[in-house]
């Protein structure tokens, strides 16, 4: 079993644009699981809550197991068992990206930026891997609008960040975006019950697939 305490022992996992801070990282399958595609609890008690949840994009379900007393989510993907202290990892990542440039999501590498006509557009979707890759483009007549509905989905995507975090508070929201950096999506609700807090998330990977579907035809 891989252990990750902190959110610096994530940095080998994946770093987001050029930076070295540890808050800048999100783990390989962070954002690509929804909890609204057959999910079930498994077991719960005074001490931990076990989920499991089937990823359309693993092909494959998705155990998490968290536990209520220390903070740490074990995830187990195909008996590949990794588990993170995401209240460290989500305070971490809060006390850092609440600031991020408004042209990225504040927990992942989707981001854009231009100078001209020229944009670069940055995506991290299980498709490639979970790796972040980008590509820059001079913008044409003919994928204007690809452009713009991408730079639109990433607004998006901050947008429902931020209400993720208004809507779970300050501790809990810190625990939340620990497993969202941690798991992706699906971790959320082996945290939570919360229907608002999973009905918010889950506007999360829809938008993810109409990024992408943009950003190649950009």
């Amino acid at each position: 079993m891989k252990i990750k305490k902190c959110a610096s022992i994530l940095l080998a996992t994946l770093v987001i644009g050029v930076s070295c801070s540890p808050i800048s990282i999100i783990t390989t399958f962070a954002n690509e699981i929804s909890v609204n595609l057959q999910t079930e609890v498994i077991s719960e008690d005074n001490m931990h809550k076990t989920i499991r949840t089937f990823s359309p994009e693993l092909n494959e379900y998705v155990i998490y197991t968290y536990h209520k007393d220390t903070k740490i989510l074990d995830i187990d993907r195909g008996g590949d068992i990794s588990s993170y202290d995401i209240y460290a990892i989500g305070a971490e990542a809060l006390s850092a990206n609440v600031l991020r440039a408004a042209n990225s999501s504040m927990f992942s590498p989707w981001s854009y930026s231009s100078s001209g006509n020229r944009y670069t557009l940055k995506v991290s979707h299980i498709s490639y891997g979970g790796n972040p890759v980008s590509k820059t483009v001079t913008r044409t007549s003919s994928n204007a609008g690809y452009i713009d509905n991408f730079m639109r989905d990433v607004d998006n995507i901050r947008n429902v960040e931020m209400d993720l975090l208004k809507t779970a508070g300050w501790e809990l929201g810190a625990t939340v975006i620990g497993a969202l950096i941690s798991g992706g999506v699906g971790a959320i609700g082996a945290i939570t019950s919360i229907a608002s807090v999973v009905g918010i998330a889950n506007q999360l990977p829809p938008i993810y697939d109409r990024a992408l579907y943009n950003y190649k035809r950009a």
